[in-house]
């Protein structure tokens, strides 16, 4: 992991074949972090199941199902730098049948990009529209809006324009100010205007999809809060022993802290201690806020325990026990913590 630069988790939203894995991959390929061998392996791998075309996507998409079908079901998450920053890219699914894995990635992200195609009878269909608002209830406060397929839309200003009246009109109604969203016009496949210009779009002024990643500005990181980290996934390894998945909300997660989980199988929450950090298969020493798909190891806490919990916190002291109480509100159970590490301070897990 880049130690000098400051981490943004990115997810790319977007209708479903609107090319957001297409784009990632062109992205990552131009970058250098996909080498010659590896892409023609992907080529291949795209003739051999009859996807053409598709060899871009299938750097994100791996899932034989989803090589197979050619849309994205799943997320992925790949790192990547930029000169300013330490990016981990989520491809989230664009498909509605799978629209509860991009609410996952958008809650995961910092910032997004949503993908639109400029193709004749495409522009903002369904998903756009319920991508944008989802991204805006999950606190996904920066986009980026790509205005994709530009090659199948010859380059035509024109075209490029009015999909862009369109789209702010769309993001001023759930909320964002358009005026400080840059639109930005690409061809992934081809290449244009991703990672570099090509030369199609003289019309255009701006920088590319690459360059105006380093304009994003990076959130506040809650440090100073008590811990406070949202179980998503706990996997059990032979050997290894129960390992959570999650992302650091607020505080500052250390390897050998005490830590509790709760509620836990009888929501009274579990102790442990945290064995080792990960992120991107390296590990860490610490983990903090932003930082999504750390795996953690916690000792003693067995993998039951974890399953259906949802946040995790460092312990009180020794001496002194945390105290939970259920409130039945409208949105469903919460759970209120009061304790000596943040007394005065409610920190809650919905259960709906």
């Amino acid at each position: 992991m880049a130690k000098n630069k400051v981490h943004i988790n990115l997810v790319f939203v977007g209708h479903v074949d609107h090319g957001k894995s297409t784009t990632v991959g062109r992205l990552l390929y131009d970058s250098g972090n996909v080498d010659e061998q590896a892409m023609k392996k992907l080529k291949d791998r795209a003739k051999e199941v009859g996807k053409v075309g598709f060899e871009f996507a299938f750097v994100m998409d791996n899932l034989k199902e989803e090589q197979e079908r050619g849309v994205t079901i799943d997320l992925a998450h790949k790192k990547f730098e930029t000169p300013k920053y330490f990016f981990t890219i989520i491809d989230a699914p664009g498909h509605r049948d799978f629209i509860k894995n991009m609410i996952t990635g958008a809650s995961q992200a910092d910032a997004g990009v949503l993908v639109v195609s400029a193709n004749q009878g495409d522009g903002i269909q369904a998903q756009t529209r319920e991508h944008v608002f989802l991204c805006k209830t999950m606190g996904v406060q920066q986009l980026i809006v790509a205005i994709n397929k530009m090659d199948m839309a010859k380059y035509d200003e024109k075209k490029f324009n009015d999909l862009k009246v369109q789209l702010s009109a769309l993001l001023k109604s759930v909320g964002y100010n358009p005026d400080k969203i840059p639109f930005i016009p690409i061809a992934s496949y081809p290449g244009e205007n991703v990672a570099k210009s090509l030369g199609n779009m003289p019309w255009y002024k701006g920088g590319t999809l690459l360059a105006t990643m380093d304009t994003l500005v990076p959130p506040e990181k809650p440090t100073q809060l008590p811990l406070r980290l949202p179980i998503q996934d706990v996997y059990n390894i032979t050997g290894i022993g129960v390992v959570p998945v999650g992302r650091v909300e607020t505080g500052v997660m250390k390897v050998s802290d005490k830590i509790i989980v709760v509620p836990a199988r009888e929501g009274k929450g579990i102790t442990g201690e945290v064995k080792s950090i990960e992120m991107h298969h390296c590990p860490d020493c610490r983990a903090e806020p932003s930082f999504s798909h750390y795996y953690r190891l916690y000792a003693g806490v067995p993998y039951s325990h974890c399953t259906g919990s949802m946040p995790v916190y460092r312990t009180c002291q020794e001496t002194e026990s945390c105290n939970w109480r259920n409130i039945a509100g409208e949105a469903g159970l919460y759970q209120e913590r009061r304790c000596c590490y943040c007394q005065g301070q409610a920190s809650s897990a919905i259960g709906h």
